[in-house]
């Protein structure tokens, strides 16, 4: 570096971002390849959030990968959810 030069610094980073910010400007690049990215790296959830906001805008490419991950975790959260409710009426003395 000579003397006298100066680094700028960005106002901002990637990491500075705040969770909303972070959500805003995932949705503006929403891509397909961006959900396969993220399915790679075993963020299934986001992958499909991604692929059904394509698949919404008419995307059959969308559509067809969201079908071929299948249903995700809905099915098994939805049981948890009961068994977990049962499990709390039955501590209240229900029966």
């Amino acid at each position: 570096m000579q003397a006298g030069s100066r680094t700028r610094t960005p106002a901002r980073s990637a990491s500075s971002l705040t969770a909303g910010e972070a959500r805003r400007s995932i949705r503006a690049v929403s891509t397909l390849t961006l959900a396969e990215l993220y399915a790679k790296q075993g963020l299934h959830g986001r992958a499909r959030e991604i692929l059904q906001r394509l698949s919404a805008q008419g995307d059959g490419e969308a559509r067809r990968r969201l079908t071929e991950m299948g249903e995700g975790a809905g099915p098994q959260i939805e049981l948890l959810i009961r068994l977990l409710d049962r499990v709390r009426e039955r501590r209240r003395g229900g029966s």
